[in-house]
């Protein structure tokens, strides 16, 4: 999967991610779905970035996107899938937050180093496979106070590749 980040309106370039499927293949079949259909239009897609912690990760915005009647047309729930398979132990490892109650929304998150609070408490589903010089240009967005960053940072276009 490639994403195309911007942070503010500047296009910033483009992180490729090589999904665990065998490892973990619900996961990756709904991200993948989820980014496709962000891609082409659809209403479902990430919120901007919402969280910066230095040294630790990035994560994106809940997914957010629904019907007229409220609901939301992403039948997938993001379930945690085959915990501890795999440590977060090195940087650019992608995961699903596991602490959201609406399990269809849940934000994605790419570590910025080891992070071994994260283990076995959130599904570790792909990692960074090109030139990580975007991470770097994402993590050093200023943030406040809360690691919030203080320009938005979003998922401009998805690809399959």
């Amino acid at each position: 999967i490639a994403l195309d980040f911007a942070i503010g309106t500047a296009p910033v370039g483009r992180l490729v991610i090589e999904l665990y499927e065998g490892k973990t293949p619900k996961t990756c079949e709904q991200f993948a779905g989820l980014a496709i259909a962000s891609a082409s239009g659809a209403s479902e897609t990430w919120e901007p970035f919402d969280q910066i912690i230095p040294g630790i990760l990035i994560r994106s915005g809940r997914v957010v996107g629904q019907t007229e009647l409220g609901e939301s047309p992403f039948e997938a729930r993001f379930e945690e899938e085959n915990l501890g398979w795999r440590k977060f132990d090195e940087r650019g490892l992608v995961g699903i937050w596991g602490e959201e109650k609406d399990s269809a929304r849940r934000p994605f998150f790419i570590t910025l180093g080891p992070c071994p609070i994260l283990n076995n408490k959130h599904t570790v589903f792909g990692r960074v496979v090109s030139d990580d010089t975007i991470l770097d240009k994402i993590a050093s967005v200023p943030i406040d106070p809360s690691n919030h960053p203080t320009s938005a940072i979003e998922v401009i276009n998805c690809e399959i590749v």
